[in-house]
């Protein structure tokens, strides 16, 4: 895909600068022209399929000449791309059918022609200097949903891809990532990294209405980082394994990814809104979902209802943690209940939209305390099982496995599971 703006333009052209001197011998491409280059991140296609938004990673252009020893994302900035994938419009005079030697085909009585494509991309988002826009989710099909450190931290904004400047939605006491959202109860999914003993399992049904021990276990996370800051010793402590993944510490009693839910809602004047508190979905247990370093919003997945939520994470508890690459899927059921109408606004119109849109009554969500999360790699096989991905009806839950849990193998097993009933899983393709 390729992306029209100047400054990319402009590294672009001093990279094939860089390039052609290095080899007329006059410079080395190195590290630098390397990371110059942007990176073009996943596309997500509106629900209507008329649009794709993606992002745009790029080294900026009053980046230091010591980037490579220091923070390295302090020069770099992600911003939000748009394409607009409508058909352009037909041109009889031009289109010509394959074979017919040049002769203009009427494409109004052969709907199979279709258009060329008129490559219209544009910038969606600009973010403050050293601020980054990332992770974007589709809340209809003119509203993006998205992660963005502007105000700091990461955080969901939103923005109107027809004009309009970008809203913050959230302001937690804590970093989010890993955005997803379901239309059907209008709630987002995200993971906060937490401390778990601040966490503690439910035991009772937890509800996004009226207070929350979670949003106070977001509070106090936050409250015992700036703690730890303070102290004269940093000292950590490690009473098992894993003690290190990769250049991240795991400390014992430390901070754990978790999944959590919130409620949102479209306002009367078009815009979204957060409804009562957020639910942790993994409250009190000692494990993190996405696995860190490298695990991102593919390691949990949304059914399409809504109703239950299938997320990957480590079995094992003990240093045998270590030792292993045994990872599971499981899943916990998502109740939601409508909460009354919203009160009717002054305008006649805006009241007639509110009675027609179903949306405008904030789903008020829960997770029950006394259900366990149902471990469904149970059936399968006993290595690492990720990617959980469910099937448009909601029936079946497949997810990718490796054979042996001692090995990380590139052979995967795709593997289906009954959502509904948990049945046993059966072996369906090699990868």
């Amino acid at each position: 895909m390729c992306v029209q703006d100047s400054k990319l333009e402009s590294k672009s052209s001093a990279t094939a600068s860089a390039s052609a001197s290095a080899a007329s011998g006059d410079a080395q491409f190195s590290a630098r022209h390397l990371q110059s280059f942007s990176r073009v991140g996943a596309p997500v296609p509106s629900p209507s399929g008329r649009h794709i938004v993606f992002s745009v990673k790029s080294l900026r252009s009053s980046a230091s000449d010591d980037w490579y020893h220091e923070d390295t994302n302090r020069d770099f900035t992600t911003q939000l791309w748009i394409v607009d994938c409508s058909p352009a419009v037909y041109n009889t005079k031009t289109l010509h059918a394959a074979g017919s030697g040049g002769a203009a085909t009427d494409t109004k009585s052969s709907p199979s022609a279709l258009a060329p494509y008129d490559g219209h991309v544009r910038r969606l988002t600009s973010p403050p200097e050293k601020k980054s826009d990332f992770e974007p989710v589709w809340l209809d099909d003119s509203t993006i949903a998205f992660l963005s450190t502007r105000s700091g931290s990461s955080q969901i904004w939103f923005i109107p891809i027809n004009g309009g400047e970008a809203q913050q939605l959230t302001s937690y006491p804590v970093g989010v990532e890993h955005l997803r959202y379901n239309s059907v109860r209008s709630f987002v999914a995200f993971a906060a990294e937490v401390y778990p003993d601040l966490s503690p399992a439910l035991s009772v049904p937890a509800t996004g209405s009226g207070s929350s021990t979670v949003a106070a276990a977001m509070t106090d996370s936050a409250k015992r980082d700036d703690e730890r800051k303070k102290r004269a010793a940093n000292v950590m402590k490690f009473d098992h394994l894993f003690f290190r993944r990769w250049d991240k510490f795991v400390e014992s009693n430390g901070k754990r990814l978790h999944l959590f839910i919130h409620s949102i809602h479209k306002t009367h004047s078009g815009g979204w809104t957060l409804s009562g508190s957020p639910i942790d979905i993994m409250a009190g247990r000692d494990a993190d979902s996405p696995i860190p370093p490298f695990g991102d919003a593919s390691q949990y997945a949304i059914s399409p209802f809504g109703d239950e939520i299938a997320y990957a994470t480590h079995s094992l508890t003990t240093s045998e943690v270590a030792w292993s690459t045994a990872v599971r899927i499981y899943t916990i059921k998502i109740d939601a209940q409508r909460a009354a109408q919203l009160p009717a606004p002054t305008d006649s119109k805006l009241a007639a939209v509110a009675a027609a849109n179903a949306k405008l009554r904030p789903a008020v969500l829960s997770v029950s305390g006394t259900a366990t999360p149902t471990n469904i790699s149970a059936f399968g096989s006993s290595g690492n099982d990720h990617a959980p991905l469910y099937s448009p009806d909601g029936k079946y839950l497949l997810y990718l496995s490796m054979v042996h849990h001692h090995i990380t193998s590139p052979h995967h097993l795709l593997l289906p599971v009954l959502s509904l009933t948990c049945c046993c899983a059966v072996l369906c393709c090699v990868l």
